[in-house]
């Protein structure tokens, strides 16, 4: 029987790599940031879902003390970020550029819009990695949970596929030795036959929640 320690950790769904133990090795750095390299080079041609999967196992993921959105409280509404404020950020962009949140805070402490050319590789990423947190399960249950790394990323998650509104609740559920955050949404479209409905959205948080 082949050792699940020998499977390439390409072979491994996502929730499954982190339900192994972590042992963050220069193996999982290296092509993180070789990852993170070809995305900043060509943001439309990485796998954003190996990308975590890999960044959730390397030194650079601290789990629930990692904080995406961490520098902002230092740039002061309606004035220009210092040059060392712009330094630190682009560090944490090149560290945490897995995390979805980065990229907007990145575009922020920098004096960027959405429309601006300079932020085009972070846009790319953003929804390239967004995508990749959908796609990485159907969300209908704990077995199919969408795999989360931050504590922001459900909602920024559900923002993105138009289903959190004023109507929602999320509740804390463990199950089977994992955590999930459980988002009860609102159906709102007009077409749909079952628009006004509720149903749940499962987020695997396994990785950050602190035991």
């Amino acid at each position: 029987m082949t050792s699940l320690r020998l499977l390439p950790l390409s072979a491994l769904p996502f929730a499954l790599l982190l339900a192994v133990p972590a042992f963050a090795g220069e193996a999982e750095d290296a092509e993180y940031q070789a990852l993170v390299t070809a995305a900043m080079a060509d943001p439309k041609a990485v796998d954003y879902g190996r990308m975590r999967a890999v960044y959730a196992q390397s030194a650079y993921y601290h789990g629930a003390d990692t904080d995406p959105m961490a520098l902002l409280v230092e740039k002061k509404f309606n004035e220009p970020a210092s040059q060392d404020l712009k330094d630190r950020m682009a560090a944490q962009l090149t560290a945490d550029f897995a995390m979805p949140l980065v990229h907007p805070t990145y575009m922020t402490i920098m004096g960027w819009t959405k429309n601006s050319p300079q932020a085009a590789m972070n846009v790319a990423a953003y929804r390239g990695l967004i995508d990749a947190i959908i796609a990485s399960g159907d969300g209908e249950s704990a077995a199919t949970a969408r795999t989360i790394l931050h504590k922001g990323e459900g909602e920024t998650v559900l923002e993105n596929m138009g289903v959190l509104g004023n109507d929602w609740r999320m509740r804390d559920v463990e199950e089977g030795g994992r955590k999930y955050y459980v988002y009860t949404v609102t159906n709102e479209s007009w077409t749909a036959w079952w628009s006004g409905s509720r149903y749940d959205i499962w987020f695997d948080t396994t990785a950050f929640s602190r035991t």
